[in-house]
């Protein structure tokens, strides 16, 4: 199943990017908000454009790796409890802001697609709202 989620984030590029790939280093644990739900994250491995992390839900662990492409894109695959690949793409807006799209790849069982993308949205929808809370009356950079 394949299908594409978007927000826009009142704030400039540079900061949103740096926001959403500032993903930790080695060792590293916390608690990620979904909207939906929350996870807890172990960053596993961090290389220059790479990262490998894991999310642990009470659904299962999911394998994440993280691999930045230029032009403000980075490419995701999961894989355990969900399995998917994703790019997401950063653009900036005329009105300042930042665009952020993912188009996503799930491989799902037919009973849980109806729900991927709606949940998948909801999760999108709520980081945006916390990069946009987080850089909120700073330039964003």
């Amino acid at each position: 199943m394949m299908f594409e989620v978007a927000c826009e984030v009142a704030a400039p590029l540079e900061g949103v990017w740096a926001w959403w790939t500032d993903f930790g280093s080695p060792g590293d644990e916390l608690r990620v908000s979904h909207g939906l739900g929350a996870s807890r994250r172990r960053v596993l491995e961090a290389a220059p454009g790479r990262v490998v992390f894991e999310d642990r839900t009470p659904l299962g662990t999911v394998r994440r790796t993280v691999r930045l492409q230029p032009g403000h894109r980075f490419l995701e695959t999961g894989e355990g409890a969900q399995s998917f690949e994703s790019e997401w793409r950063f653009e900036a807006t005329p009105a300042g802001g930042t665009r952020v799209t993912r188009s996503m790849r799930v491989r799902a069982a037919a009973a849980l697609r109806p729900a991927a993308r709606l949940v998948t949205w909801m999760d999108l929808r709520h980081h945006c709202r916390e990069a946009e809370r987080d850089l909120r009356g700073s330039r964003g950079a």
